[in-house]
């Protein structure tokens, strides 16, 4: 049977492994959260994915104009939801269910299907007359 540890029972010992370099620790009180010392991959949730690379990276601000052409611009080839979101500095579900919607005259979907696991999204091609 596992045993349950209360926090006053659990302090020391992960005072220890602080002190001998195994672990990390952030914030203070109850509020502290500890990770392996040196493993540094900016976690914010248990969604792990190429997200958590834009971890402090400054937000800045984009008209719509301006956002709408960054976008195109970069989807030139088949991109994800995360690799937009990536590069404009904007979180994957806002992206995905804000902004890609409102881009559906020049920007199209890889795959019909609603929340397709492998969606991505690419400008729309000019149909060249032949």
């Amino acid at each position: 049977m596992m045993r349950i540890y209360k926090y006053e029972d659990m302090q020391p010992m992960l005072g220890q492994m602080c002190a001998a370099h195994l672990l990390e620790s952030s914030g203070h009180g109850r509020g502290t959260k500890y990770h392996i010392y040196g493993l540094n991959i900016g976690l914010q949730d248990a969604n792990v994915g190429l997200q958590d690379a834009n971890v402090g990276l400054p937000k800045k601000r984009y008209s719509k104009e301006e956002m709408k052409n960054l976008i195109v611009t970069y989807c030139n080839d088949w991109r994800t939801a995360e690799e937009i979101a990536l590069k404009v500095g904007r979180e994957t579900v806002y992206i995905r269910d804000r902004v890609l919607p409102q881009l559906s005259d020049v920007i199209e979907k890889m795959y019909d299907i609603p929340h397709h696991p492998r969606q991505k999204y690419r400008a729309k091609q000019m149909e060249e007359d032949v």
